[in-house]
């Protein structure tokens, strides 16, 4: 089964409005994940806390320890297979968001779309059950030049992921 995550993104920065600009379908889905995080949506800010704010490892191994004690607390963790889709590979592009600036610091190509699984999920996750989508159909979301079409769909490329049930 593949599970599209391309709304999510959308869904993200509605999430993380203030509760009082929020529609009431955006409100009551805030509310369901502030449970299953256990962390108010408006204190994550995907681009900047990103997955260290939600405890997330890059390692199965650790993330099915299931939690690690910080001071005394307890922080579940998650597992983010998206380390393995940054940088050089053989048919994917190298991130899902590529920005170039004039900035002293510039990475050019960023993962700031994320897939999170918690490690009760992870027998469930293949290997390769993560994909960052290249084609809508017939149709290419990367431009010619190998970066994302903006004409065509978006500045992020979206992202599937697939659970074994």
């Amino acid at each position: 089964m593949w599970v599209p995550t391309t709304s999510l993104k959308v869904s993200t920065r509605a999430l993380g409005r203030p509760s009082t600009t929020r529609s009431a379908p955006v409100r009551l889905a805030a509310r369901r994940f502030e449970s299953l995080l256990g962390v108010p949506l408006t204190t994550i800010r995907p681009s900047h806390d990103g997955p260290r704010f939600l405890n997330a490892t890059m390692v199965r191994s650790q993330a099915l320890k299931e939690f690690r004690t910080v001071q005394g607390r307890h922080y579940q963790f998650f597992y983010n297979p998206m380390w393995g889709h940054f940088g050089d590979r053989d048919r994917e592009p190298p991130g899902t968001y590529y920005r170039d600036s004039n900035q002293q610091v510039n990475y050019y190509w960023n993962m700031f779309d994320q897939v999170l699984i918690r490690p009760s999920l992870l027998g469930m996750l293949p290997r390769d059950g993560v994909e960052i989508v290249t084609h809508a159909g017939r149709f290419p979301l990367l431009a010619s030049n190998g970066l994302p079409n903006r004409a065509v769909a978006s500045d992020h490329l979206p992202l599937l992921f697939r659970l074994a049930f």
